[in-house]
């Protein structure tokens, strides 16, 4: 249902959007809504544009009788209340989902953290995973290692990383190929 956004061969790579969508998604599943009503949230949300979607990250959503119901106590956005009767009702805290996936109280994307040492701030590098504190891409240290350069001689071309830094980043790597892989 939520493809990503960007296809080279592989690792597929998604979108900053599509975690945001997979993750509300997820959160819909567990609660019980149907594919359907999924589908309805999840175009809602890409079709948001505007000083609503800066601050979507305040928002809350509900799927009423498969309507989506918008909220947004920040910019004064109170939703029509519908009859609660016999209507499937499912809630969605943006705020949770953005704090999940690393977003301010404005709006504002900060770094992703998804391993020790490693980090994806879509301000360095195009949000390219790199070595905490430094520029290097976690993915040409792991080809390095690969094409059998040593620990001593990384270190010595990146003087900025450390050992640790070197074992982090093909554990990252390796993780993202099992994955593809899987």
């Amino acid at each position: 249902m939520i493809a990503p956004s960007q296809r080279l061969e592989r690792p597929r790579l998604y979108s900053f959007p599509d975690l945001r969508d997979l993750c509300v998604a997820q959160n819909l599943r567990r609660q019980g809504a149907r594919p359907g009503e999924i589908k309805a949230v999840v175009q809602f949300l890409r079709e948001l544009a505007g000083p609503r979607k800066e601050r979507l990250a305040q928002a809350e959503l509900a799927v009423v009788g498969g309507r989506v119901v918008y909220r947004n106590r920040a910019l004064g956005i109170e939703p029509l209340e519908p009859s609660m009767g016999q209507q499937r009702t499912f809630s969605v805290s943006m705020a949770k989902i953005f704090d999940g996936l690393g977003v301010e109280e404005s709006g504002e994307l900060r770094e992703l953290r998804p391993a020790d040492r490693v980090v994806i701030n879509p301000r360095v590098r195009g949000g390219t995973p790199v070595i905490e504190g430094t520029r290097v891409p976690t993915r040409i240290v792991a080809e390095l290692v690969d094409e059998a350069v040593s620990a001593d001689e990384i270190l010595n071309m990146y003087p900025s990383l450390t050992p640790e830094d070197v074992d982090a980043a093909v554990s990252w790597e390796g993780r993202l190929r099992t994955a593809a892989a899987g």
